[in-house]
């Protein structure tokens, strides 16, 4: 494990952790100070086991895995207000967000590096200067499309309710699980029931086809509630109309009212106080 892979999991054990910390609802009754800590030291040591960067020769790493998940499960429980299942979902999305922003800048960064060469080749991702500033350049673009996504799609993400709470749990959550175990065994009895290629390949597919749905069902909630705020501020205007003619009618009660105070006649007396009636009741309904 190279100092470059040492730098890398700090930038990224950073991000996250600020990311993890900026857009949840803390549970107030935990230091904040020990959140931070315990989400950046979980995520250098399990990302570096993940990628099984601690290990030569290989060590049985399925122990590590499932006992990391528990945990996981236990610190976001612990740590995070809302909705339990809500808040795996979000953190899930969160990661996929982080692999699509690497996706570009592997392309771009592989296109500048093989400009002049009369032999192209696939940058290395760990170990080098190529990886370190592919990780700079990532998690930068990260930054900005999480916190982008989020301010328009945080609190619809928070409210998952139903069916569809429990499909984007399998999806986000449950399946990666299912996936990362099967890959963890095949790793360590060197026996490949599956091509780790295919699954990998097939966890990514799914969690991407979440996302996308998360942000469509997000863009048409977002839409209704337009649709509902232009509606109140129709209903508003046609109130403010409504008391601008009062406010009409009530001048020219006055006007009459005056002219009545010269002219004392049972006639005019009924009425203004028929016209008196007229305008409470149109008060009283607007109030409604």
């Amino acid at each position: 494990m190279s100092y470059y892979d040492v730098l890398t999991l700090i930038m990224e054990s950073v991000v996250f952790t600020y990311l993890m910390v900026k857009l949840f609802y803390l549970n107030p009754k935990v230091n904040k100070i020990i959140i931070i800590l315990v989400l950046l030291i979980d995520y250098f040591i399990s990302t570096a086991f993940t990628l099984h960067l601690f290990i030569s020769p290989p060590i049985n790493t399925l122990y590590f895995f499932v006992f990391h998940s528990i945990f996981v499960f236990g610190y976001v429980y612990y740590f995070y207000k809302g909705s339990f299942i809500n808040n795996l979902i979000k953190i899930s999305l969160i990661k996929i967000l982080y692999l699509l922003s690497e996706l570009p800048v592997f392309f771009i960064l592989t296109k500048f590096f093989n400009a002049n060469r009369d032999h192209p080749k696939t940058i290395s991702l760990y170990g080098s200067n190529e990886s370190l500033l592919f990780t700079v350049f990532a998690l930068i673009l990260f930054i900005a499309i999480t916190k982008t996504l989020d301010k328009q799609f945080s609190g619809w993400v928070f409210s998952l309710i139903g069916i569809f709470q429990k499909v984007m749990f399998t999806t986000c959550v449950v399946v990666p699980l299912v996936i990362g175990t099967i890959l963890e065994i095949q790793y360590v009895n060197r026996v490949y029931f599956f091509n780790p290629m295919a699954l990998s390949t097939f966890q990514i597919i799914l969690n991407v086809l979440s996302l996308v749905i998360i942000v469509i069902l997000g863009v048409s909630n977002k839409r209704r509630n337009l649709e509902l705020i232009e509606d109140n501020i129709k209903q508003q205007n046609s109130k403010y109309e409504s008391f601008i003619n009062l406010e009409m009618k009530m001048a020219l009660l006055r006007h009459d009212v005056a002219n009545f105070l010269e002219v004392n006649d049972e006639k005019i007396k009924k009425s203004i106080l028929d016209y008196c009636d007229k305008i409470e009741k149109e008060i009283n309904s607007l109030d409604d």
